[in-house]
């Protein structure tokens, strides 16, 4: 995340960027979906080290690729929401610290809140890393157990991405 909002952000080499003709909203674009594929790339890698260590020692077994797919997909987008998360910071603050550690503080502190209060619902939408664990119940046709968390995470990934979209247009250089 650092290495690609962040080295601008803290290096002072946005206002370089932008005056080479590209406009702020292609860039915020720009790096965002650079962010996605990053994500998108890193869990793939992750998912194909846990196949290939499971074929290993488990060996070959019936595999699923629609079901497999959905995950993925789903793990995405829940992925992306420190993303969000992470830039949210970043822009409104300005300090790259800040946003590390709000990012990372911010999803743990929430895990600990929903297992105290488990009887609030709004955990129920937010708590992504306990989310993670139930992952197996998405199948290619139901989000299963995973329907409330991956609304949660689209609603953030959206409406963050419009606000730090908006945020960025609007800060000065």
């Amino acid at each position: 995340m650092m290495m690609v909002v962040g080295h601008d952000f803290s290096q002072g080499l946005l206002k370089d960027t932008l005056t080479m003709g590209i406009s702020r909203c292609r860039y915020f674009l720009s790096k965002m979906a650079t962010m996605g594929l990053i994500t998108l790339l890193q869990l793939l890698m992750v998912q194909l080290i846990a196949f290939l260590g499971g074929v290993i020692f488990g060996g070959a077994g019936p595999v699923q690729w629609a079901d497999w797919l959905a995950q993925l997909l789903v793990y995405v987008v829940i992925a992306f929401t420190e993303v969000t998360t992470i830039t949210l910071v970043l822009y409104w603050s300005g300090s790259t610290t800040a946003a590390l550690a709000v990012g990372f503080l911010a999803l743990l502190a929430i895990s600990i809140l929903h297992v105290q209060f488990g009887h609030i619902s709004l955990f129920a939408y937010t708590d992504w890393m306990l989310a993670i664990n139930r992952l197996t119940t998405v199948h290619s046709n139901t989000l299963g157990a995973m329907m409330k968390p991956v609304i949660g995470a689209a609603a953030l990934v959206i409406g963050g991405g419009i606000v730090n979209g908006l945020r960025f247009e609007k800060m000065s250089l």
